[in-house]
């Protein structure tokens, strides 16, 4: 009697998708100013003195939080040029997006944080002096409305720059979005699959151009690459290379974990 599992066949992405044009995938740093470094460090701070594991996923939050920006949207007391001067990763968007915008071409724009989701439609309106507010998808939109945005930016006649605002979690399978090839990861998940996913949106079957892939990311000026982003960055890579080479689910809970061992060690 023969006892032994049928073999397991894997179909690999770079299988499926020879015939796909070229992704480039680019790290985009940016050093924090002086006030989100500041923050950082409090909530860095706060992290490492935290003696239950309440503290410390507050302190793992905030240091999230921070990294994208120190101030929530509705929290602003300055002007909107003066906001982005505050973030290291929002420098690095506009700088993007003023690159994508001269080509008059589409981006897709992952940002989590539903603030800052409503904060960049209003002022990428503004900054471009476009028509119409960027559309966005996140978790509480309708499958009917995400399919109205989805054929608006997919249609041939719409052409010109229109960057597309989307959670990573609510936008990461399901959606065909071929029309962009720039894609900006803003915030990123601690899980590389959902990040893939993401990515995808543009990067598949249909896709007739090259496409480009950001990852954004603020550095502390003192911590560099032991910064959440670069310590959540390695991570992701790290889980990309297992994940190549083995069938295994991926536990997320294990993922901030590890995030914040390697914050409270750093120096």
């Amino acid at each position: 009697e023969n006892n032994q599992l049928p073999p397991m066949i894997r179909r690999l992405k770079k299988d499926v998708t020879k015939d796909l044009p070229l992704k480039t995938e680019t790290n985009v740093d940016r050093y924090m100013p002086e006030i989100q470094a500041h923050a950082y460090h409090e909530a860095l701070t706060f992290l490492r003195e935290g003696n239950s594991s309440k503290q410390k996923m507050q302190g793992f939050q905030d240091m999230r939080r921070i990294s994208l920006h120190p101030l929530s949207p509705e929290h602003a007391t300055t002007s909107a040029d003066e906001y982005i001067k505050q973030s290291a990763r929002l420098v690095a968007l506009f700088e993007l997006l003023d690159k994508i915008y001269e080509k008059g071409e589409k981006a897709l724009v992952f940002v989590e944080s539903i603030n800052m989701h409503q904060w960049l439609s209003v002022y990428i309106e503004t900054r471009y002096n476009m028509s119409h507010k960027p559309d966005r998808i996140f978790g509480s939109v309708s499958a009917q409305s995400r399919q109205a945005i989805v054929d608006r930016f997919q249609d041939q006649t719409n052409t010109g720059f229109d960057p597309l605002l989307l959670s990573p979690k609510a936008a990461g399978v399901g959606l065909t979005l071929t029309a962009a090839t720039h894609v900006i990861h803003l915030t990123r998940w601690w899980n590389p699959a959902v990040e893939d996913q993401c990515t995808d949106r543009a990067y598949r079957i249909g896709q007739t151009n090259d496409v480009y892939v950001y990852y954004i990311r603020a550095l502390h000026p003192t911590y560099g690459e032991s910064s959440f982003d670069g310590v959540l960055d390695q991570l992701l890579k790290s889980k990309r290379a297992l994940a190549s080479g083995v069938l295994a689910p991926f536990n997320e809970n294990e993922s901030i974990d590890a995030i914040i061992d390697q914050l409270t060690k750093s120096d």
